[in-house]
């Protein structure tokens, strides 16, 4: 009995210490804080709770800002503590960031700007000076089309002191050395002034003045990518609605990995399968919504600048909104009793209601015009 009731409290402590262990890290942001530090951590400005102590204490000090020149104010908001937590490589969807959006802070020194591609680095040694470092920066971001601010690049080798220097770009050419995309790259910097060996002999100089270099630097590139995940668990058929869905920040190197990153594109598409809350939506999951069956009745608007017209007609195929789908319409000639049967290409623009975008199908405007009510009546 005293076994198993020693193994019943072992178990009990198991139990709660994987509990503790699976608890979210949360930080509550503060609405304003008043700072007058070089470095601006997140501990500054929110208050940091995690089961594992070291965790909390390295979220306290992960620096967000940096003390600069011409500012006196800086917002830093919840989206950009997400971004951090991602580049650190803590999955955001882990923490529970709540209290206020964004923290105004007021500089009781020299003004700061956000690094928003940078999670800990050292103070920038002269912003004004435009290095090598900067201009493989921009290289990267136009060869893959990504925005500058959202790139993470890590340059590797023993390079520092090259990448330090002021960019001219008499003296410096850069060529990549391979496809430039997401992960590792290459550059090939050649030197046209390079400085004078310390080692050199003054009889030697003329060999190596004006003569170029070459140095060979490679670079791990990441971005920082949004995508779109369901707050809620959602089922097969449903549409999604803006408040049903949440962009979280993910920190990617590889191109496949960027997921859809807009609200906006979602919003209104059908679900084609059942989806749990805090999951990445795909394009596979959603398809856009049909307003209209095939043989659906539907209401044929037609307007002109001088006549608006609505005539009933079928639908031919499906369609979704701004889709142009044919639609059988009828109509009796002028002076006769013979029905016409007639097909227009309309855009559609509702549930059941399209507009006709293909004048040329239709018949004479004031054809149509004489006989309004009467299609109207039928």
């Amino acid at each position: 009995m005293t076994k198993f009731a020693n193994n019943l409290i072992i178990l009990l402590i198991l139990l709660i210490a994987a509990v503790v262990n699976s608890a979210q890290v949360q930080i509550r942001m503060q609405k304003e804080a008043k700072i007058s530090t070089t470095n601006i951590t997140l501990g500054d400005i929110a208050w940091v709770n995690a089961a594992d102590e070291n965790v909390r204490k390295r979220l306290e000090t992960m620096v967000v800002a940096y003390k600069t020149t011409n500012q006196a104010y800086i917002t830093v908001t919840s989206f950009d503590i997400a971004r951090c937590l991602s580049e650190a490589g803590i999955n955001p969807l882990g923490v529970d960031i709540y209290g206020s959006l964004e923290c105004v802070i007021a500089f009781q020194g020299p003004a700061v700007r956000v690094l928003p591609n940078k999670v800990e680095c050292e103070t920038p040694v002269d912003q004004d000076v435009y290095t090598v470092e900067d201009e493989l920066n921009k290289l990267v971001a136009e060869n893959t089309g990504l925005e500058l601010d959202r790139l993470v690049i890590d340059w590797g080798g023993n390079k520092d002191e090259l990448l330090l220097m002021k960019f001219d770009p008499v003296r410096y050419e850069i060529k990549p050395q391979r496809s430039v995309t997401l992960g590792n790259v290459r550059y090939m910097i050649i030197d046209n002034n390079p400085p004078m060996p310390d080692d050199v002999l003054p009889q030697h100089e003329k060999f190596y003045r004006g003569r170029p270099t070459t140095e060979y630097v490679n670079g791990l590139v990441k971005y920082i990518s949004e995508y779109v995940v369901a707050k809620r668990d959602m089922k097969t058929g449903d549409i999604l609605r803006e408040d049903d869905l949440k962009l979280i920040p993910q920190l990617v190197s590889s191109a496949a990995q960027i997921g859809i990153g807009s609200i906006e594109m979602l919003t209104g598409k059908e679900l084609t399968r059942n989806i749990s809350a805090e999951q990445v939506l795909k394009p596979n999951m959603v398809k856009r919504l049909t307003l209209i069956n095939k043989n659906d009745p539907v209401y044929v608007r037609y307007k002109t600048s001088r006549i608006k017209i609505s005539l009933k007609g079928l639908a031919m195929s499906d369609g979704s909104e701004n889709d142009t789908i044919p639609v059988k319409v009828e109509h009796r000639q002028l002076d006769s009793n013979r029905t016409i049967s007639q097909v227009l290409y309309c855009r559609v623009i509702a549930s059941g209601e399209v507009l006709v975008i293909d004048n040329t199908e239709s018949s004479d405007d004031t054809q149509y015009a004489n006989n309004t009510d009467d299609r109207r009546a039928r």
